[in-house]
Formats: structure tokens, sequence, C-alpha cells
């Protein structure tokens, strides 16, 4: 969808320490106990939102506060939180993998053609 210009927000729900470590380039950090404080004007006109964790159980319990919220189109990854990503082979941003988040969005945008 990402490929096609669909609107696609990810939302990494673990704590900032973890996302510091690594994170999808581009993702909102919004740790689940936040959940409730983000505006839904956020997720507005969005085409896909998935929230995602490491094996995303925080991942699945966002999609329920969202859903609840009234936020639509929501979805999780295949294969379970950003470990499914790792194994796809895609980069993430962080100390972690050494690249910072416009470095990571160049190599996904270089990879996604």
């Amino acid at each position: 969808m990402m490929r096609l210009g669909r609107r696609v927000i990810l939302v990494d729900v673990r704590e900032e320490p973890e996302y510091a470590e690594y994170h999808i380039p581009g993702a909102l950090l919004a740790p689940v106990r936040h959940l409730h404080d983000i505006s839904l004007e956020t997720f507005r006109d969005a085409d896909l939102v998935i929230p995602y964790c490491y094996k995303d159980l925080r991942g699945f319990e966002a999609v329920q506060v969202l859903s609840r919220r009234g936020v639509q189109n929501l979805g999780l990854f295949e294969g379970f939180g950003i470990q499914a990503w790792e194994r796809a082979g895609l980069p993430t941003a962080g100390t972690y993998s050494g690249l910072d988040e416009a470095g990571a969005t160049r190599k996904l945008m270089a990879e996604s053609r």
C-alpha cells in the first residue's frame, strides 16, 4: 500500500527507550497507555493504521483501544510486530540498526522501487 502512495500510519506502541533502540522509519511513537491522549485527527483519512510492538501483544491491545475510539482500517503485521518487518529484510531506524530516521527512510524507499 505504501508503494502505491496510500496513507499508511504505523504506530509504535512500545516505550520510548524501545523506540529509540529501533523502529520502523516514519512510525509514530504512541505507547499503549497514551493512546487515549492522541487526537483522532492523527488517523483521519488513513487508508490503513498498523499499531505494532515487538511481538504484537501490545499491538493487538492497541487495535482494540483504537477501534473502541472509532479508528477504522486497523490492521496488524502478518508474522507479528516489528519482528515481521525485520524478517522481511526491511530497514529500521535507531541506535540498534545504526541508521538514523532519514537514512532508514531512504533505504526503505529505494527498496520499495
